[in-house]
């Protein structure tokens, strides 16, 4: 790989999504580059705050994360039912998904404290069936 040093900058990785540059004050800069089909907000949300939380926010629901079943993170955007899901600021994927926006540093995996998740994001028919069949309850028997 040919190296590009820019007043004192050294271009350590250069993919055409992801580039990182060592400045010369020690520090590494990382840069997500967002191209088609990826969303700015999708990208934004699980590129800062906790690993744990970016992890949680891309997980579906079945498994304990954050995204409704039917959907999935791929390149950068969330899809559902084969289609891609426009999300151009952060807000975007919070409100999908029914969380309250919060600070980078605010973020934790789960849901939050005394919500209701039932509530404020709709399950999905499959989610409610398998919740209901765990307890035993007659909608999980098909």
């Amino acid at each position: 790989m040919q190296q590009l040093v820019l007043a004192g900058a050294r271009l350590l990785k250069n993919g055409p999504r992801y580039k990182q540059i060592a400045l010369p004050e020690g520090i590494n800069l990382d840069l997500f580059l967002v191209l088609p089909p990826a969303q700015f907000g999708v990208i934004m949300a699980i590129r800062t705050g906790p690993a744990e939380f970016s992890k949680w926010l891309v997980t579906a629901r079945k498994d304990g994360g954050a995204l409704p079943s039917n959907c999935q993170v791929r390149d950068g955007a969330v899809w559902r039912d084969g289609a891609s899901v426009p999300m151009p600021e952060e807000t975007d994927l919070f409100n999908f998904l029914g969380l309250a926006w919060s600070e980078p540093g605010q973020r934790q995996a789960g849901w939050p404290k005394g919500s209701v998740r039932a509530a404020s994001v709709p399950a999905t028919a499959m989610e409610v069936a398998l919740t209901n069949a765990r307890r035993g309850g007659m909608a999980g028997r098909l």
